[in-house]
């Protein structure tokens, strides 16, 4: 049985975190956890994805394997 950690996280702090190379962004594209957030989020990040690609330096198919982001 593999355990997830489940991270209750805002729309801006995983936003933050995609775009600036820290130990946050490690944590968030960590597949050890699952971040959990509301519904609009998974929008809210479509929406600025390419701001996102463009001041994260990451590429599409990384941000695309980030954390599972479960709405609640």
């Amino acid at each position: 049985m593999r355990y997830v950690m489940r991270l209750i996280v805002d729309t801006n702090r995983i936003i933050a975190a995609l775009i600036k190379n820290s130990t946050s962004r490690k944590i968030i594209m960590s597949r050890k956890l699952e971040l959990v957030t509301i519904g609009l989020s998974k929008l809210e990040i479509a929406k600025y994805r390419d701001e996102i690609l463009k001041k994260s330096n990451l590429k599409v198919e990384e941000l695309d394997k980030s954390s599972v982001i479960r709405t609640l």
